[in-house]
């Protein structure tokens, strides 16, 4: 993959880190990275509390939580996910989020391929 080192580990490592803060340490974390045609994706799912379908479209702003009464500014900054999107924009990809509340999350980023044949 071609893709800024340090850039790739904190977009994971963000995605990691509230994969880590919403599951118990009874169940476990998947990272997945798959090569295709068009690129690398690279999923972080996780069991938990999910997130509610109106909460979706918002995530990667900066700044929002799902639920501010539970924030925490000593462990949070509310930024890690408007950073991921940002490290996918810089390399010409996406970032995805899908949702099951009560059972699981699954955050998806997709590294596409450059002109030249090798993921960005």
């Amino acid at each position: 993959m071609d893709a800024d080192r340090d850039l790739f580990r904190r977009a994971v490592s963000n995605l990691l880190a509230n994969a880590l803060r919403y599951t118990s340490p009874s169940n476990t974390i998947q990272i997945t990275a798959d090569p295709s045609d068009r690129g690398i994706h690279v999923a972080v799912e996780n069991p938990g509390p999910g997130i509610e379908a109106e909460h979706l479209d918002k995530l990667f702003d900066r700044f929002h939580r799902v639920d501010p009464s539970r924030s925490d500014s000593a462990t949070s900054t509310g930024l890690g996910l408007s950073i991921v999107k940002r490290v996918m924009e810089l390399h010409g990809g996406t970032v995805g989020v899908q949702s099951v509340p009560g059972e699981k999350t699954r955050f998806m980023l997709h590294f596409p391929r450059s002109p030249t044949g090798t993921p960005t």
